[in-house]
């Protein structure tokens, strides 16, 4: 099983990047230069991004046929950012920015803070500049931008497209995800909707004209197991207090004068399911990406990251089972398929 960081040079945020630099607005970081080409190349009126969220690499190379339309539309893998999770990761990808710029970094994140955000939406950074005479939509969860189903939100992309004029079409896609965080990636129901998403996309690409479709993913899943970790008395009880960025990507407050017998005794027990870093570790080493610190940052990340290498995860729930969890740096849930559709 291959474990890995998030690859800030080849990664979610970059996908973002380079969409905002085809557009003519200056990115945040940098951009997928093979990517870049072929927009260039092409100068298409629309650009549509639809991200099925949950959809990592590995499942769609596990559920769907080599000769499908996804797969054979698909031009690269992408690395998710660290951590590989629901609000961090997604936020990353409506921005362009890294977790080390936006600082949402776990899910007890207030959304009114993550409402700060909205101005670096891309989508707003496009409707904003009157000049460049591009429209920008969104389409998800949110009032006013909400859809039925995978063949209601096509059809409100659709009567968009109609619409004169450059555009540029965001959407979240949160079904498959839904199955997936409850079944896990072996599973029918899985598979049957990945193939239902295969089907429909390529009927929908079939109307388009002058357009290119992108299909992404937030992060993937693994199958883990819990660790009750208030059964560790010797970790528990140098710990300050009982809270989580992810249960698979785990901070710790750490009392006084007890960092130094924290490690030890951490090692001795976990150190074949998590990778144990030191706040300043994880900065130096741009876990959470390249940029200037959010001062959201600061607090969760606490004195230390237990990162989830296997298939583990902390709770201090004595009911927790085992189920599919995201936020590891295992392939599973660190990489995800950059799907290109061309209809020019």
């Amino acid at each position: 099983m291959r474990k890995t960081f998030a690859n800030y040079e080849h990664c979610l945020t970059s996908f973002t990047n380079t969409i905002l630099n085809y557009f003519g607005f200056e990115p945040h970081h940098e951009i997928l230069e093979n990517l870049n080409r072929k927009l260039k190349q092409k100068q298409y009126e629309n650009i549509i991004v639809i991200n099925i969220h949950g959809m990592s690499a590995n499942s769609i190379k596990n559920n769907l046929e080599a000769s499908s339309f996804l797969r054979c539309n698909k031009i690269d893998e992408l690395s998710s950012t660290f951590p590989a999770s629901k609000l961090s990761t997604n936020t990353s990808i409506k921005t362009g920015l890294n977790p080390i710029e936006h600082g949402i970094i776990n899910e007890k994140v207030k959304l009114k803070k993550a409402k700060k955000l909205e101005d670096k939406n891309i989508v707003n950074i496009i409707n904003s500049d009157k000049d460049k005479k591009i429209k920008a939509y969104e389409f998800g969860k949110e009032e006013g931008k909400k859809y039925k189903d995978l063949t209601d939100l096509l059809e409100k992309i659709k009567k968009v497209l109609d619409k004169k004029g450059k555009k540029y079409i965001y959407a979240d896609y949160t079904e498959l995800d839904d199955i997936v965080k409850v079944n896990g990636y072996d599973n029918k129901d899985v598979k049957k909707e990945m193939k239902r998403i295969n089907k429909e996309i390529e009927k929908f690409s079939k109307k388009l004209n002058d357009t290119v479709v992108f299909i992404i993913s937030d992060h993937g899943y693994l199958n883990s197991t819990p660790i009750l970790l208030n059964r560790y008395k010797e970790v528990y009880n140098l710990v300050e207090e009982e809270s989580l960025i992810e249960p698979r990507a785990c901070h710790f407050f750490i009392k006084e004068g007890k960092k130094l017998d924290f490690e030890q005794i951490f090692i001795k027990y976990f150190a074949n399911e998590f990778i144990l870093i030191s706040k300043n570790e994880a900065k130096s080493k741009d876990i959470f990406g390249t940029g200037t610190d959010h001062s959201l940052l600061e607090e969760p990340i606490g004195d230390y990251i237990a990162v989830a290498i296997n298939e583990k995860y902390f709770t201090y729930n004595q009911l927790d089972e085992e189920k599919p969890m995201p936020a590891g740096i295992t392939e599973e849930e660190m990489f995800v398929p950059l799907i290109m559709i061309d209809k020019k």
